[in-house]
């Protein structure tokens, strides 16, 4: 009889193993289909890029500030999204040195490729309101000017594209890309 309890209660500790067991698998699949990022397609953040095409800016010097700033970027989806960072693709001589966003009024002007900081901001109300993009809440609807301003670090730089990498509201990861190319290089002026 002492043996049929001792058995029963082994019994009763493989069951709750194999019941921990199986809760832990499935926790650990959760985290791993919300960790992975997926590949979004412009959704839900809408990225307007005009399609793929490079910009040039010929007239430079290592030391010199741009801003890459032609996305304009919207959360065309049903929840909020949060930006977690913004990098560069494929970049070549050139480091970010600020990431925002910038409310686009009425007048829809986009920052642009312009030397960093702009001389005058009175074409872009909003540019002294600009928040960084990193934990940078888009709720569903709102649109913003990405702001993407870089460091030359050689006179010839490239970046074949930016990556937004953000999340919604459940934490489920997101990667959007766009391939409009920048190119920085030298039209004759001297280093110093």
């Amino acid at each position: 009889m002492a043996g049929d309890k001792q058995e029963s209660l082994e019994e009763k500790l493989v069951r709750r193993k194999l019941i921990n067991l199986i809760l832990l698998s499935i926790i650990l699949m959760s985290y791993m289909l919300c960790a992975c990022s997926v590949e979004a397609n412009n959704y839900p953040l809408l990225v307007d890029d005009s399609g793929t095409g490079e910009s040039g800016f010929y007239k430079n010097k290592a030391g010199n500030h741009f801003s890459l700033s032609i996305l304009f970027i919207s959360n065309v989806g049903k929840q909020p999204i949060t930006i977690d960072r913004v990098t560069l693709i494929d970049e070549e001589n050139m480091t970010i040195i600020e990431s925002s966003l910038m409310v686009i009024g009425e007048e829809r002007t986009l920052l642009g490729f312009q030397y960093w900081p702009p001389d005058s901001t009175e074409r872009y109300p909003n540019f002294d309101t600009r928040i960084p993009t990193a934990g940078a809440v888009i709720e569903p609807g709102d649109g913003y000017n990405l702001l993407v301003a870089v460091e030359l670090h050689e006179v010839e730089a490239y970046a074949s594209g930016l990556e937004i990498n953000y999340r919604n509201s459940y934490g489920r990861k997101y990667v959007e890309k766009s391939y409009y190319a920048y190119v920085f290089n030298n039209d004759g002026l001297p280093e110093n």
